[in-house]
């Protein structure tokens, strides 16, 4: 289920963007975003009831999740304009791993 927490984290970031953010192309951009993760992540779920499975947390699953908690902890304390030079939050997580 790692694909379906890293949509999950980037619908979470989405949201946190279209709420702190003042730049239409970021709101507009996360918009986007939070409209194709949570298509994807309603198939997968659609998927997992059709083939009657029980999805489970995995270590990496489980690590990105604590890694983007701590990262959305650290960006809603942030207010005013973020440098250009700051890459967006789902940049810095760790990189998502294949099976």
């Amino acid at each position: 289920m790692s694909s379906y927490t890293a949509g999950v984290i980037d619908i979470e970031a989405a949201r946190l963007a279209v709420s702190k953010s003042k730049t239409k192309a970021v709101v507009d951009f996360a918009k986007d975003m939070l409209r194709d993760h949570e298509a994807v992540n309603k198939q997968a779920l659609d998927l997992v009831k059709k083939l009657k499975v029980t999805p489970e947390d995995n270590d990496t699953s489980k690590a990105l999740t604590k890694a983007a908690k701590a990262e959305r902890a650290k960006l809603k304390k942030l207010t005013g304009t973020a440098p250009r030079c700051l890459p967006p939050a789902w940049l810095r997580l760790p990189p998502r791993r294949s099976r």
